[in-house]
């Protein structure tokens, strides 16, 4: 299921999951982000109890449910074992409360570290455009593809993105 989104084929994901799903009813895939990525994120929200990454906070966020989303995020803020995830979750927060610096202080501290899974930098590049950073996010885009994330479906669609999108050179 994750291959098959890293590499765009949104349809295959989704079968896959549906496949693990007929095998094992209660089966965690990750299917979350194949919603996500497809603009899916009602699909999504209906899957996140089943899902093998907690990703409400997020999911309420791009659906514009901002004060459920900064419940949620704090909630998620405090259970996070992984910095990485407590980092990423507080700058959505810190953003959506308008608290601007103190997520561009969150999203410095993430890129400093040795984090570097494609598919994580890409979910953080999406914060960038709304925090006014539209030249890191198109230099983290171009990491992310390099890194082996070739999902084109949400680079084209993503509310998120759309500030980069109307840039000449993307």
């Amino acid at each position: 299921c994750s291959s098959d989104l890293y590499n765009g084929l949104l349809d295959a994901s989704l079968a896959a999951h549906h496949r693990a799903r007929l095998l094992d009813p209660a089966v965690r895939t990750s299917v979350v982000h194949t919603y996500i990525m497809g603009g899916q994120y009602r699909r999504a929200l209906e899957e996140v109890d089943h899902a093998l990454d907690p990703m409400r906070g997020v999911i309420l966020a791009m659906l514009e449910r901002n004060d459920e989303a900064i419940v949620q995020l704090e909630k998620d803020e405090a259970r996070f074992a992984h910095r990485v995830m407590r980092l990423f979750v507080a700058a959505i927060r810190y953003e959506l409360m308008g608290r601007v610096e103190e997520s561009r202080a969150a999203v410095q501290e993430i890129l400093q570290s040795n984090f570097r899974d494609p598919e994580g930098v890409f979910y953080l590049t999406l914060l960038l455009p709304r925090l006014g950073e539209v030249d890191l996010a198109e230099m983290l885009l171009e990491k992310v593809v390099e890194g082996g994330f070739h999902c084109p479906a949400p680079m084209r669609q993503m509310p998120w993105l759309e500030a980069l999108r109307a840039r000449p050179s993307c």
